[in-house]
């Protein structure tokens, strides 16, 4: 992979181009190839190199905070997928990984509306509906933690790890619900 970039690189010096052709999808496979050896620092880099090709790359942001999150960095990660969130509004995955950040770092109002832009933008990705569920649950809030297991249970598949967990979860809190009736 590290050839083929090299060699679009001399190409691109070497030839007049028209139309540039980005090597950031090559640097961050080449990242994930990093990472996927526990070669973070060189993983980081070739990140940053595809944020150098395209700053609008939202993968490589993403992968950067994903990144700075596994070493507690979470000025760092929220920043990255901050930004992946503004260049992918629409991607209800990016809106929900950003959410689930935010919702473990203990900004569960910003969790919560990026977690909900991403019910609007695909109402049948289930995990969306599981972290609504913690962070509602997190604040306090019973009723509406209840109802967002409820939708997730509806929209998550039966083999679903998490189904048995949200389902103990939905008895606990509506327990204290039916004693107060």
């Amino acid at each position: 992979m590290k050839l083929a970039v090299n060699a679009l690189r001399e190409k691109d010096l070497k030839d007049f181009v028209y139309f540039y052709e980005s090597k950031a999808v090559l640097e961050h496979s080449i990242g994930l190839i990093d990472e996927r050896q526990t070669r973070l620092a060189p993983a980081r880099e070739a990140y940053g190199r595809a944020l150098q090709e395209d700053l609008n790359y939202y993968p490589a942001h993403v992968r950067l905070g994903m990144l700075a999150l596994a070493r507690n960095d979470t000025v760092t990660a929220l920043r990255e997928l901050d930004l992946a969130a503004q260049i992918r509004g629409d991607d209800p995955w990016v809106q929900t990984t950003y959410g689930v950040t935010l919702a473990q770092t203990g900004h569960l109002a910003d969790a919560e509306a990026h977690l909900r832009k991403a019910v609007e933008l695909e109402p049948l990705y289930a995990a969306p509906y599981y972290v609504l569920g913690r962070v509602a649950e997190m604040a306090g809030r019973a009723p509406d933690a209840i109802a967002h297991y409820r939708a997730y249970l509806a929209h998550a598949r039966a083999k679903d790890s998490r189904v048995a967990e949200v389902q103990r979860r939905l008895k606990n809190l509506a327990a204290p619900l039916g004693a107060n009736r």
